[in-house]
């Protein structure tokens, strides 16, 4: 399939469908997709995960100081709300965690943590020390859609494109590596469109 046509059917960007604007690095807006992509990263679909991000945004808890100072059964309350209710105790103090932290350490700026980080290692291992249960995935889901707008955001080709690609016949036979294909993958305009476009291929024949 074409990569133009994968993404005018299924869809591009997970931020951009959220309406965070990335592109201007704006620390605000990249913090908001930070909190999504914690979201993101637990084990529930991300239809939840994405209306309880928009339930955190009704109830003005999207940003670092609100979170970190927020009242517990506020925030709870905010995640049940979008349906988050399985997880609502362990990733409430996990947001209210990763915001503590980015305060205190980051000045509740991502752009200063990106700017400390020496190389996309230690970026991803700096995200991951936000908060304890954040994992690579998270990191990967992240730092996927800040390819291109932040210079150390290097992450592979995500498994879930990969497989998706791969059964469209998209990457060459036997490639293994998800970061060389990253480099095959044809892409029309927007890598990270397009890899947003499989991703959501994927997701929706799993529930279909």
């Amino acid at each position: 399939m074409d990569p133009e046509k994968l993404v005018s059917i299924y869809g591009g960007t997970f931020s951009r469908e959220l309406g965070i604007d990335l592109s201007g690095r704006c620390g605000e807006e990249i913090f908001r997709w930070l909190v999504a992509s914690i979201l993101f990263g637990a084990r529930i679909s991300w239809k939840v995960a994405e209306k309880s991000w928009r339930s955190l945004d009704r109830h003005s808890l999207l940003s670092a100081h609100a979170l970190a100072f927020s009242k517990e059964d506020a925030l709870i309350r905010a995640l049940d709300e979008g349906g988050y209710a399985r997880y609502d105790n362990r990733t409430a103090a996990k947001l209210r965690e990763a915001s503590k932290t980015l305060i205190e350490r980051y000045e509740s700026d991502p752009e200063i943590l990106h700017e400390r980080a020496s190389d996309h290692i230690d970026l991803e291992r700096r995200i991951m020390a936000l908060a304890g249960g954040i994992g690579p995935l998270t990191a990967e889901i992240f730092l996927r859609e800040m390819r291109g707008i932040w210079e150390k955001a290097q992450p592979p080709l995500s498994e879930f494109a990969f497989r998706e690609a791969k059964s469209l016949g998209l990457l060459p036979e036997g490639i293994a590596d998800r970061r060389l294909a990253l480099e095959l993958l044809p892409a029309a305009s927007d890598l990270n469109e397009v890899e947003a476009a499989l991703i959501r291929k994927r997701l929706a024949e799993r529930h279909s």
